[in-house]
Order: C-alpha cells, then sequence, then structure tokens
C-alpha cells in the first residue's frame, strides 16, 4: 500500500493489526502465567522465577513482529538492522551485571526478557508517529490480513522446522554422544542461515513495492538466490576444509565424531536457506503456492529422517536430497529460477565494474610480492617442508613441535584449558589456551595446514605469507593516498624488508604487519565518512590486531585513538564521532579478548610471569632507530662493537630498530610540504598525515625505556593493564606501518616534481629509492636456519623400542627433544613446567645411574632412554654413565655421541 501511494490505508492497517497483536497477548500470558508453577515441576526447575520470566517474554512474541513488519514495509532498513543488535547488547550488559550478582538462571532469563522488552519499546517508539492518527481498521480488513497469514505461517514455520527437526530426531534415534555431536555440528552449519534472514528483510518489502508499482521482480530475486547461494557455498566448503578441527577447537575433542558432519549438513542449510529466499519471494508477490509445498517437505523430511539414515553422515545427506527436492518442487510445479538468475547475473557484472577495473593491477601486485618473498628467501622455498628458520632449539623450533603436539592432543583450542600428555608423561599438565587466542589469526590455519602438508611446510608458508601479505597491505594503504603504483611499490618493499621485520622471522604471528596497514587503512576511510558501518570495520580491524598477536592489539588500541585526536585536530565535527566511536570499538575489542582470558582461567598477562624491569631494558633509545643494525647486507659486522657496547641488556634481535634515513628523510620532505602549502592538499591526505603523525608519536612515546630520567612513561600504564607487553622494541612494528605512509607521500612529491620534466626520470628516481632502501634496509634474509631431514638416527632408532614412553636425558625442557618427537612419536618425560605434579616426578629422576631409578622409570612406563651428552637442555644434573649397566640395554650409539 506504501508503494501504491496509500499511506493512510497503510498506517490504518499497521495501526489495526498491531492492535489485534497487543489484544491476542494478554491471553496468551494469563496462560503462560498459569501453567509457570507446572511447567517449573515438569522440567524440574527448583526456582519459578526463571519460568516467569520466561512467560514474561511472549508479551512481545506478537507485538514485535508487527512492528518490525512495519519498519520493513517503510524500508527503514538501518533502524532494522539497529533492532536486530538491541536486544543482544541489552541481554550481554544485564547477565553480566546480574552474573556478578550471583543470579545464573534467573539472571538469563531477565536478561533474555529486558533485551525483548527493550527491542519492543524502541521499534513501537519508531512507528509511532507515522501511526498517529490513522483510522480504525474495519473488521473485514483485519479477517482479510488474518487469512493471508496462514500461508505465511505455514512458510515460516515450514523453514524453521526443516533446520530443526532434524535434531530432535537424532536426539530420539540415537546415543546421547550422537546427539550432542550432532547439535555441534548444526550451530556450525546454521551460520548459512545469517545471510538470507538480513536478506530477507529487504527482499519482501522491495519485492512488494514493485509488484504494487507494476515493476519486474527477477532481479532481486536472482541477486538474493547468487548471493545466498555464493555464501553457503563457500561456507561448505570451508567446513569441508576445517570441519573436525572447528568442532574440536570450540566444543573440544568429545565432540569430534561432528567434524565430519559439518560439510554436508551446511550443504542443507544452504538448500532449505535458497528454499527459504523461494519462499518469501512468493510471498511478496501474494503467491501461497511454495509455502504449501515447503509445509509438505517438513512432513516428508519427518518420515525420511525416521526411518532411512542410520548414522549422522546419512543423516546430513538426508537433508541435502530433502532441500534438492524442494528446489525441484519449485522449477517444476511453481515457476522457472532460471530468468531470474540471468537477471541477477546481470545486475552484478554491472555492478562489479570497478573491481574488474582494479583486478589487473590487483593480480600484478600480488605477483610481484609473491616473486619477490620467494627470491628473498629463495633457500626456504627450495626446501619448504624441511627447512626451518633459526637455529636449532629457538622459538622455530618450538612452534613446530607445538603444531605436532595439537595434532595429537585434541586439536587447536583457544578457550580453558588443555590437558599435554605428550609431555611430561605419564602424568601430563595442563596449560591456558589464552596465547592460542593471541595468535589465533596466523597460527589456527598454520594448524589447518599441518594436516596437509607438515607442520614445517604450514609453518615456512605462514612465514612467508607474513612478508607478502604486510608488503600488499602497505601498497593498498598508500595508493589510496593517491600515490603511484610505482611510489606504493617502494612503500611495500620498505615494510617488508625492514630489518625488525628480518629479525623476527623465527615468530610467524609478528611477520603479520598487515594488521596493523589495514587498520590505518580502516581508520581513513572512517575519518572521511565516520559511519556506524566504518567505525565496525575499525573495531573489526582491532581485533584482527588482538588476534594475530599479543603484541599488535594495544598496538592497534594505542594508534586507533592517536590517529581519531590527529582527525579531530583537521576536522573537528567528523573527528570527534570518529574518536568516540573508534575509542568504543576499540575497547570492545580488547573486551573480547580480556574476555577469553578469563574464560580460559588466566590473566591479561596470558599466565606469564613479567618483570616490570623489562620496560627499561627492552625500551627503545635513539640509536635503536637511526644506526643501522649488524648483519646489514652492505655494512656486515662492521658495526658489532658498537653494538656489543649498546645493546642495553636486550636480545640482539630487539635492538634492531633501525628505521632508515631514507624512510626518515621523505616523510620529513613531506611534512615540510604540508607545512608550507596545508591548503592546496586534498582532505585524504590532510586527514590521513595528522592521523598517521599522531599515531607514530604515540608508537614513540609508548615505545620509550620505563623509567627515563626517573620518570615513568607511558609503557608502565600500558603494563598494569597489560603485564604481557614488556617487550616495548615491538612498538617498530607500528612506528615503520605509520612511517612508510608518509615516506611514501614525501616519495610522491619527488616524483611529481621530476614527472613534469620525465616521466622516465620521475621513475628511475623511484626505482633508486628503491635500490638504497633495500641496501640500507635488509639484513640476510632465511639466515641462520637448519634442515629437519634427515632426522638423527637416535631419533629413529627410538621407533625400533618396545612401545611406551620416552625419557631424554638431560632430563630437563628441550624445544630440541619436542621437534623430533615428530620422527618417533613416542611420549615424553621431559617438557611439563615448575611446579606441576608431572615436573615433581622428574625431579626424582634427574640421573638414571642412580640407584632405584631404572625401577621408578619402569614403573611409569618409560621403555627407553635417550643420553644426549651435547644437548642445551635446562637441566638441573647432568646423566651419569650407564655403561656396565646392568639394568638398562643398549640399543644403540651414534656418532653424535648419543
Amino acid at each position: 500500500r506504501l508503494a501504491s501511494g496509500e499511506s493512510a490505508e497503510a498506517a490504518r492497517l499497521a495501526r489495526g493489526t498491531l492492535r489485534a497483536a497487543a489484544l491476542a497477548t494478554v491471553p496468551l500470558v494469563v496462560v503462560g502465567l498459569v501453567l509457570a508453577e507446572p511447567l517449573s515441576r515438569l522440567l524440574k526447575i527448583d526456582s519459578l522465577t526463571p519460568v516467569v520470566f520466561t512467560v514474561l517474554t511472549l508479551s512481545t512474541a506478537l507485538v514485535l513482529p508487527v512492528a518490525m513488519g512495519v519498519l520493513q514495509g517503510e524500508q527503514r532498513f538501518t533502524a532494522i538492522a539497529g533492532l536486530y543488535v538491541l536486544p543482544w547488547v541489552v541481554r550481554l550488559v544485564f547477565l553480566g551485571l546480574l552474573a556478578a550478582a550471583g543470579a545464573r538462571l534467573s539472571g538469563a532469563t531477565f536478561a533474555t526478557l529486558a533485551g525483548a522488552v527493550a527491542v519492543t519499546a524502541v521499534a513501537y517508539a519508531l512507528i509511532r508517529e507515522p501511526l498517529r492518527g490513522a483510522a480504525p481498521l474495519p473488521r473485514s480488513e483485519l479477517v482479510t490480513f488474518l487469512r493471508y497469514l496462514a500461508p505465511v505461517a505455514i512458510g515460516l514455520v515450514g523453514i524453521a522446522l526443516l533446520t530443526h527437526v532434524d535434531i530432535l530426531v537424532v536426539k530420539a534415534r540415537f546415543s546421547g554422544s550422537d546427539a550432542g555431536a550432532y547439535g555441534a555440528a548444526s550451530a556450525f552449519a546454521r551460520v548459512g542461515f545469517f545471510l538470507p534472514t538480513a536478506i530477507l528483510a529487504v527482499l519482501f518489502p522491495r519485492t512488494a513495492a514493485r509488484q504494487a508499482r507494476g515493476e519486474e521482480t527477477e532481479d532481486i530475486l536472482g541477486r538474493s538466490l547468487l548471493a545466498t547461494a555464493g555464501f553457503c557455498g563457500a561456507l561448505a566448503l570451508f567446513y569441508a576444509a576445517t570441519g573436525p578441527g572447528l568442532v574440536a577447537l570450540t566444543f573440544g575433542p568429545d565432540f569430534s565424531a561432528a567434524g565430519d558432519v559439518v560439510a554436508p549438513l551446511s550443504v542443507a542449510i544452504g538448500l532449505f536457506s535458497l528454499a527459504n529466499v523461494l519462499v518469501a519471494y512468493h510471498l511478496s508477490r501474494g503467491e501461497a503456492r511454495y509455502a504449501w509445498i515447503v509445509g509438505a517437505g517438513v512432513v516428508a523430511q519427518v518420515a525420511a529422517l525416521a526411518t532411512i539414515p542410520s548414522s549422522l553422515t546419512a543423516v546430513a545427506w538426508t537433508n541435502v536430497v530433502v532441500g534438492v527436492a524442494l528446489l525441484a518442487a519449485h522449477e517444476l510445479f511453481v515457476e522457472s529460477s532460471v530468468p531470474a538468475l540471468r537477471a541477477g547475473a546481470r545486475h552484478a557484472r554491472g555492478a562489479t565494474g570497478r573491481v574488474r577495473a582494479v583486478l589487473p593491477e590487483a593480480a600484478l601486485a600480488t605477483l610481484g610480492t609473491v616473486v619477490f618473498v620467494c627470491i628473498l628467501f629463495w633457500p626456504v622455498v627450495a626446501h619448504m617442508g624441511s627447512t626451518i628458520l633459526g637455529n636449532l632449539g629457538s622459538d622455530a623450533t618450538a612452534t613446530v613441535a607445538g603444531f605436532w603436539e595439537q595434532r595429537h592432543e585434541g586439536g587447536y583450542h583457544v578457550l580453558g584449558l588443555t590437558h599435554h600428555t605428550y609431555s611430561g608423561a605419564p602424568f601430563g599438565w595442563d596449560q591456558t589456551n589464552a596465547y592460542n587466542t593471541q595468535v589465533f589469526l596466523a597460527y589456527y590455519p598454520t594448524y589447518l595446514l599441518s594436516h596437509l602438508i607438515g607442520e614445517v611446510a604450514a609453518y615456512n608458508l605462514t612465514t612467508l605469507a607474513g612478508f607478502a601479505l604486510s608488503g600488499l597491505a602497505m601498497y593498498l594503504l598508500v595508493r589510496m593516498l593517491g600515490c603511484t603504483a610505482l611510489v606504493a611499490a617502494w612503500a611495500a618493499l620498505v615494510l617488508i624488508v625492514f630489518p625488525f621485520h628480518f629479525a623476527h622471522e623465527e615468530h610467524a604471528s609478528l611477520l603479520h604487519v598487515e594488521v596493523l596497514a589495514l587498520l590505518f587503512v580502516a581508520l581513513l576511510a572512517a575519518a572521511q565518512r565516520p559511519t556506524w558501518l566504518r567505525i565496525a570495520l575499525v573495531g573489526v580491524a582491532n581485533l584482527a590486531c588482538w588476534l594475530m598477536s599479543g603484541y599488535f592489539g594495544p598496538m592497534a588500541a594505542v594508534s586507533t585513538i592517536a590517529f581519531a585526536i590527529g582527525v579531530v585536530v583537521v576536522e573537528r565535527r567528523r573527528g570527534v564521532r570518529l574518536l568516540i566511536g573508534a575509542t568504543i570499538v576499540a575497547v570492545i575489542a580488547a573486551g573480547v579478548l580480556g574476555t577469553v582470558a578469563v574464560a580460559s582461567n588466566t590473566n591479561a598477562g596470558a599466565g606469564l610471569n613479567r618483570a616490570v624491569g623489562d620496560l627499561r631494558v627492552f625500551g627503545i633509545r635513539p640509536a635503536d632507530l637511526l644506526v643501522p643494525p649488524s648483519g646489514n647486507i652492505v655494512l656486515g659486522d662492521r658495526l658489532e662493537s658498537f653494538w656489543s657496547a649498546h645493546q642495553h641488556g636486550a636480545t640482539r634481535a630487539e635492538v634492531i630498530n633501525y628505521l632508515g634515513w631514507l624512510t626518515i628523510a621523505l616523510a620529513v620532505v613531506w611534512l615540510v610540504y604540508c607545512w608550507r602549502r596545508w591548503p592546496e592538499i586534498g582532505e585524504r591526505r590532510r586527514l590521513a598525515t595528522a592521523g598517521l603523525v599522531a599515531a607514530f608519536v604515540a608508537g614513540l612515546l609508548f615505545a620509550l625505556p620505563s623509567p627515563l630520567l626517573g620518570i615513568p612513561m607511558p609503557a608502565r600504564l600500558l603494563y598494569a593493564f597489560v603485564p604481557a607487553f614488556r617487550v616495548l622494541s615491538r612498538w617498530d612494528f607500528l612506528l615503520i606501518t605509520a612511517l612508510a605512509p608518509l615516506a611514501a607521500l614525501g616519495l610522491q612529491v619527488v616524483w611529481r616534481a621530476l614527472a613534469r620534466r620525465s616521466v622516465a626520470l620521475a621513475a628511475a628516481a623511484v626505482l633508486l629509492a628503491m635500490v638504497v632502501s633495500f641496501l640500507e634496509l635488509s639484513l640476510h634474509p632465511a639466515k641462520p636456519r637448519f634442515r629437519s631431514t634427515p632426522a638423527p638416527a637416535e631419533f629413529e632408532a627410538v621407533k625400533k623400542t618396545p612401545p611406551g614412553v620416552l625419557a631424554e636425558y638431560p632430563l630437563g625442557y628441550s624445544d630440541v627433544f619436542r621437534l623430533w618427537q615428530r620422527v618417533h612419536g613416542r611420549r615424553l618425560v621431559n617438557g611439563a613446567p615448575p611446579g606441576s605434579a608431572a615436573d615433581t616426578a622428574r625431579m626424582m629422576l634427574l640421573d638414571p645411574a642412580q640407584p632405584g631409578t631404572a625401577e621408578a622409570l619402569s614403573l611409569l612406563g618409560v621403555t627407553a632412554v635417550g643420553i644426549n651428552p651435547g644437548a642445551h637442555v635446562d637441566a638441573e644434573v647432568l646423566p651419569g654413565n650407564l655403561a656396565g649397566d646392568r639394568r638398562y640395554k643398549l640399543v644403540g650409539r651414534f656418532p653424535d655421541g648419543a
């Protein structure tokens, strides 16, 4: 009616149905309250209060859908989006407060009631003004409307049952463990329903409006079907690759049986989602036939599930068959969707014109970056599955060994505790999973890849991706600032080869600086137009930083607020809005990680013991930023004596903070240019300059050693909230990410000045800058490194011993022992942390030559003992000589003395 210009009639219909819904709610709630006490006894709930709160939630069950329908008819989609989010926010607030007060079940039900009441009140407030003064709705029109609701109810209830009735059937037919596993798989598969739900909020009113105006509606259906099929198809492929690991990660190894069910079940949900789109489309056109077909499909589904499948996988594939049958029924008995798909495809081709225009450059930039990184790390690329960066026993060794352990100890977990059984055997030990959350974006994909290509190859791929993706993200940021492709390539090169990047090539999560560059991309977009959507993207970028590295999270929060403050200086009105919104989303992102830490029974320090004195040791000094490091590809070790005297107690890798004189000089060129010609600079560059300078200054302040001249620096305040952030030199990642775009703008000034004379001259200048930056910044890549094949003979020999636990002597912690555990697969006595029961037992077994040790080892299930004279192990006692000891049988001696 709104599309036909009959606004008065539309208001009358809305007011009448709203009044009828309110009247019908009264007996519904009364009946619910009467049945509350019997329900409480039936469900064995001790308190009546949560049941009453649940019943009172029914007070919104009829009024809210009517109010939302009015908003849909008025096509107020922003308001609808806000109303989808509002109840979740209200629930979280009330649930947090009430849970802290000790109200658990009652608190949860009251939070649900509060969310429902809040969203209903806001929805009514949004539609109150348009309905004011509307005439009463005649009874005949109300009856006509209610008759129309019959097929609508059949269609909606049918779709709801299609996606839920299988859970009930599985619960009735299969064991409790199978039902739990299927429920876990269903929780993942139903993610495929999210996008169609959002689509339907727009499809129904838009289609109805066009239908009322006599316009074509096929393109709306086609676009909706293509978007739904694309999303659900991609989701099914993702689940096919990650299903078992994802289920174990979320629900634990007890639900691992659900891993093989997730992919086919997500295919079924995708088919039901397509049917849902078709139901809504036809109902919006006043066509009820397909809704009745879907209702009949539910009956067929229940009959099939109750008789055919004998396994969880068969249940999922039965659902797939039902989904295919529903779509086939639409094509045969309703109408063909092919014309709609063609119309949607034509519209999609027109809408992607801008994307197709940049694809050649994007492809060339990606190819060039990947080739450059592969050349830099060719020794690794040539032996991808066996070469490990760093020295044997270093951090990369530990990380590779950790992936093997995760594959054999139940998977990659981010919540709670993991009980390790492959170290500290036979007792095992518990470790918080909080650290896994902090490196999730880098290491969870690596863990998944390790199942396909092995731990070493997967880790190397993540390492190389860190360099390549960082360069590509910087390229994107600099191109956004209006610089030429060649200047953007220079900035990408700087971010790839700056020495602090190479110095941390053993820490794959720290190499992915692209999250910081993409944060600046999101901040720049939000500074230009501080809409809530763009501010939300800033929040997503912050969360990505927290999930990439525990160091990047605080950097992101600080740089977000600093960037927004810089924007306020340039553009007050938009800057204030950005500052408020960006601060909120930055705090929320940090809160997510804090919640995970609490859920993992740890603290803001991720369970790590850190000393506040580290803030002074690892703080950045001026020399760290301005003097080339030892190991530079041009200078070699000529500055070794200087750095030996200026290391200020830090490790060598943490003083390699050199930014490059050319980088600094070009940034100064840009700042001088801004000072002289500020009014001539475009708005985007002004906002970027102010924000990046503010972020750089903030990062520099937080990187200073604390205390400095007896005065606590900002790092001390950050340490109070995040004590795990103690290596202040790692702010260098933020400093170079903020400095490189400023320097690129300076190089663009040089380009523009030279291009007036000759473009070739300008290109030559940028190429020269690339050469200079590469020579002054680069360290020798892929040094040191070692090969993990062939494995030492003594670890191969372990496989010949009887099955059981292995004790590696010296009996202490060693990542080398953990790495070669991949060869023999035995559980180790070594490796438990101090204070654990397993480590206490280890302390009684330090010398195998002592009387009683052999018997104790045998009692613990140890069947093999390895003696490693040259191993670097944190052990209290070296093993004695077992030559001639009849309690042991010699398996073999090896060239390295083992």
